[in-house]
């Protein structure tokens, strides 16, 4: 009985294991096949469906040792610039905080625009 107890749980481990590798081969932020653009593009559809069509994703050449964000109005889209999509994503959250006084969190949303 004792086999099989260690057995089941050498098998379990291996699928944890083998679920994880794929999760991250899968998962990658900086995977080849998106641009900055695109990921950014694609987590703002998530977050806000209705109003994506109001913003623009740029990339820019930042500093090699830091992240950089620009963020711009221009006529009817604001226009957020990044020298990668992390960066994007936070000229997002900026713009949000800030200017629309709303909040993304980790422990809730408010999202009232």
């Amino acid at each position: 009985m004792r086999s099989t107890n260690r057995f089941i749980f050498i098998l379990s481990l291996f699928l944890c294991f083998t679920a994880y590798h794929v999760y991250a081969e899968n998962s990658d932020p900086a995977r080849p096949d998106k641009n900055p653009e695109q990921a950014a593009g694609e987590l703002l559809e998530r977050l806000l469906p209705d109003h994506a069509h109001y913003f623009i994703f740029e990339h820019i050449s930042g500093d090699k040792s830091r992240d950089v964000f620009e963020i711009e109005n221009r006529t009817d889209k604001i226009v957020l610039r990044g020298n990668n999509a992390v960066s994007m994503a936070s000229a997002l959250n900026w713009y949000l905080k800030y200017f629309c006084f709303c909040d993304v969190s980790l422990f809730g949303t408010q999202l009232n625009l």
